[in-house]
């Protein structure tokens, strides 16, 4: 395998950096410690620039490649070097959510039952909302009633989370500087 490149990065299956390489932690690093890799990745992510840079920081993140992509609708979101995106949890709002309708049944017919075969939705003769069966004490006939379903929900953040397997993803501090092609 060649010597690896200052600032390549690549992912492990142990949890520690190998030796010329660091963990993608999004730690400080000081420039005179690394200036080969300063001078390729300088304060992208992070860091004064004058006596610290920060190295990429890809814990719970997902590498994205930077530039604008096509796709079959056509342009996709301009990615730029170093630039963080998305959310580990969402809150989705009513108006995130496509208008859209849920069928029941219900039935014209009074019903002859408590607990009628199908479940459907229907009130006791002179109730004003509907009651669960069970919760029926008399044998008053049932009748069926106009309604309507309401929104549901908290409108608490969910995770938004791929599947993933964690790594360590490290960049490679000293090795070979790379050229400009």
């Amino acid at each position: 395998m060649p010597s690896p490149m200052i600032g390549e990065v690549r992912m492990f299956a142990f949890g520690r950096a190998p030796v010329d390489w660091l963990l993608c932690d999004g730690s400080l690093k000081q420039i005179s410690d690394y200036d080969a890799l300063f001078a390729l990745i300088g304060t992208t992510y992070g860091g004064d620039g004058m006596s610290n840079f920060a190295l990429p920081d890809l814990r719970g993140r997902v590498p994205v490649h930077q530039g604008q992509g096509m796709s079959r609708s056509g342009a996709m979101t301009d990615r730029k070097l170093g630039v963080k995106g998305g959310s580990e949890t969402v809150t989705l709002q009513v108006a995130h959510i496509p208008a859209h309708t849920h069928a029941f049944e219900v039935s014209g017919d009074q019903a002859n039952s408590l607990k009628p075969d199908g479940a459907l939705l229907a009130k006791a003769v002179g109730d004003t909302i509907y009651v669960k069966p069970e919760n029926i004490k008399s044998a008053a006939p049932l009748s069926t009633a106009d309604t309507t379903t309401s929104v549901t929900g908290a409108s608490a953040p969910h995770e938004n989370t791929m599947p993933t397997l964690v790594l360590s993803y490290c960049i490679c501090a000293k090795g070979y500087f790379p050229s400009r092609a």
